[in-house]
């Protein structure tokens, strides 16, 4: 079934954003100290493979892990910008999940990072541009 398919590639997306957001913007020092955390032993490793894997070790570093207060702010907003993609994620990967399904979350994750300027502008711009580039906009 062509949905299903394309539900599926949705989530794929989803993923690719992700792993941009974490790798090209600031995010990448909240996940310097995510890192920190894993090799002091006070939190698991994250599975690259899994696709929320990161995002859940981003929320289990900052409720474990022992952080300055710089440390705690960075993987905070990470956390903050992140957690609509995770929800993204989970939602189309369902086996339910429809197409309706897919432009919603497309929809609530780039509001999510558009309302993100108000609190972290440069942040925002990031984001939106990696949103922008996935989907040549």
């Amino acid at each position: 079934d062509n949905a299903v398919i394309g539900v599926r590639c949705a989530a794929h997306i989803f993923n690719l954003i992700a792993q941009d957001a974490y790798h090209k913007t600031p995010l990448k020092t909240a996940m310097g100290d995510v890192e920190k955390a894993i090799e002091l032993g006070e939190v698991k490793r994250y599975c690259p493979t899994r696709w929320n894997s990161k995002f859940d070790s981003l929320k289990e570093t900052l409720e474990k892990a022992t952080l300055s207060d710089i440390e705690s702010q960075r993987i905070q907003a990470a956390v903050s910008s992140m957690k609509a993609v995770a929800v993204a994620i989970d939602v189309v990967q369902t086996r339910t999940a429809s197409v309706y399904d897919v432009f919603m979350q497309f929809e609530l994750v780039r509001a999510s990072w558009e309302e993100l300027a108000t609190l972290n502008p440069s942040l925002s711009v990031q984001l939106l541009t990696i949103w922008d580039a996935r989907f040549k906009l």
